[in-house]
């Protein structure tokens, strides 16, 4: 492998981390939401409840993770350099005072409106690549966050909606 060869490796194995490091650093701001719920919360039901959401962004998290062997072409890399990944920062937010640790139904809004802000971002970003892994992860976490959010609206129109709560 010639020298420049082996810095373009170097370039696109930083990239690769880079892109799924922030990802995850997105996801562990959502569990520290949840974690800061469940801290605070003292209704078994509810703390039930983000306990579940906590495994479920841990399972997400683990498939980030087992990504790291993805390969990135040139233009992927070029698509990466153009975008600030840290712009998504402003979607969660590090107000925890708006929500009450013991309202399922707060609990269930917030975490609706993520799953549906993460499957946006991530739907757009799988269309970003060229390469078939990295798309394919993105609209695996896609539909993830699809699924996550139709479930939990099922669980607010069953709870919420039909004021069992």
């Amino acid at each position: 492998m010639g020298n420049e060869e082996q810095q373009e490796q170097e370039e696109i194995d930083t990239l690769k981390e880079n892109l799924l490091n922030n990802l995850v650093k997105l996801k562990l701001r959502i569990i520290r939401k949840y974690d800061l719920l469940l801290y605070y919360s003292s209704l078994s039901n509810v703390r039930l409840f983000l306990e579940q959401l906590i495994m479920q962004e841990k399972v997400d998290i683990e498939l980030l993770k087992n990504a790291e062997t993805t390969y990135l072409s040139k233009q992927d890399i070029k698509k990466i350099k153009k975008n600030d990944y840290e712009a998504l920062d402003h979607l969660i937010q590090t107000d925890y005072g708006n929500i009450d640790p013991n309202n399922l139904k707060d609990i269930l809004q917030w975490a609706v409106k993520t799953c549906d802000d993460l499957h946006k971002i991530l739907e757009i970003s799988s269309q970003d690549y060229d390469d078939p892994e990295i798309k394919g992860m993105l609209m695996s976490l896609s539909m993830n966050e699809l699924k996550k959010k139709t479930n939990l609206v099922r669980i607010y129109d069953d709870l919420i909606n039909q004021n069992y709560w």
